[in-house]
């Protein structure tokens, strides 16, 4: 049961915070194409100069690959985004936010009393 409530708590937090996790991933992944370039240019340069005889084509798939993974990351972030700015434009009242009325659906009503045949 625990499990079922980790998941349920890291769903309801990805889905309140999604901007901030599309940023991270796609901070990781300029990280990781910066690492891929600085290799690639550094063996391309060392072929030049000293004639290392680097195998650059390993580097061209990874750059396609962490290019590949960027574009698709960015592009699912921007659907998101999409979705959001069309909901909030459009089924949401003025000034208010969607999280707002969705923490407004989640506060339980009062409790509704039953009366007790005697």
């Amino acid at each position: 049961m625990r499990l079922i409530e980790n998941i349920h708590f890291w769903g309801e937090l990805l889905l309140k915070y999604w901007p901030f996790f599309v940023a991270v991933f796609i901070f990781g992944w300029s990280l990781a194409l910066g690492a891929v370039f600085i290799s690639w240019l550094t063996a391309f340069w060392g072929n030049i100069l000293w004639g290392w005889k680097a195998d650059l084509s390993s580097c061209w798939q990874g750059v396609g690959a962490i290019g590949a993974a960027f574009g698709a990351i960015a592009a699912l972030g921007g659907l998101a985004w999409a979705r959001d700015y069309v909901d909030g434009k459009y089924n949401t009242p003025e000034g208010v936010s969607r999280w707002d009325l969705q923490e407004e659906q989640k506060q339980p009503s009062a409790p509704v009393e039953i009366a007790k045949e005697e």
